[in-house]
């Protein structure tokens, strides 16, 4: 008990030290080490909330437009309801069907990303502090997760946290507009779009753990992959891996 409670206070003491530097506009390294070890250990909720209150003073600091997950979320149930609805309107012609379905599933693919991540993670206890805009265009919008129930969560919930979203818009959903053109009878070259979307949704995925895996680097076209959700996913399975080993060895 005694060394937990020293470990305690010198992480304790650390993060309040980094937390000053953050506030000062710096960014220390050795917070993002502190938060990998909290990924395979469980910590104080003290703890977890100051990981929590300097993870989100850095992200505040990175993006200047936010919006609230209730609003985000609402926003994003209503257009992606509204894109669904396209589909059941009437079409004059077989290759305006195959337009509709072609659109209709690049919409989905994109923007159904952050309701499959929002649900799941509520699921399991992840909650989320608000939405802002990433990717390279900066138009995509993220959910910024919170650490302190995202790291409260086990390694292996958290890998089907990050995987969930990708396996429903890179492969269910393209699939489904694919099974879709053949059951409605699009004309072909709709099919055969579809099918490439499918593919190209599938590789593109796992360009990224190709990447750090194969090629050991981080970035691909200026674009940070360690970040992606795959990479992510096999993360956390490692983690769960390695701590489900250890437990079994002792």
């Amino acid at each position: 008990m005694e060394v937990r409670e020293e470990k305690f206070t010198e992480l304790k003491e650390e993060l309040l030290r980094i937390r000053e530097e953050v506030k000062s506009g710096k960014v220390p390294k050795r917070f993002w080490r502190i938060v990998d070890e909290a990924r395979k250990s469980k910590l104080s909720e003290e703890e977890l909330k100051l990981i929590a209150e300097i993870d989100n003073e850095i992200f505040k600091r990175k993006h200047k437009i936010k919006l609230s997950v209730e609003k985000g979320i609402a926003v994003a149930i209503i257009l992606n309801l509204l894109a669904i609805s396209i589909l059941f309107l009437e079409y004059s012609s077989k290759n305006a069907l195959g337009l509709r379905l072609i659109m209709v599933s690049m919409y989905l693919t994109t923007f159904m990303h952050n309701l499959v991540h929002y649900f799941v993670g509520k699921l399991f206890g992840i909650n989320f502090n608000f939405f802002f805009f990433n990717a390279p265009t900066k138009v995509e919008p993220s959910l910024k997760v919170d650490y302190a129930s995202y790291l409260k969560v086990e390694p292996l919930k958290r890998f089907i946290f990050h995987a969930s979203a990708p396996f429903v818009t890179s492969f269910i959903i393209p699939l489904i507009f694919l099974i879709l053109a053949f059951l409605l009878n699009a004309p072909l070259w709709a099919k055969a779009i579809l099918a490439l979307m499918l593919f190209f949704d599938i590789i593109s995925e796992f360009v990224g753990i190709v990447a750090i895996e194969v090629a050991k680097k981080r970035k691909i076209l200026n674009a940070d992959v360690s970040k992606t959700d795959l990479v992510r996913a096999l993360r956390e399975l490692r983690i769960y891996k390695a701590m489900k080993k250890e437990k079994n060895m002792g």
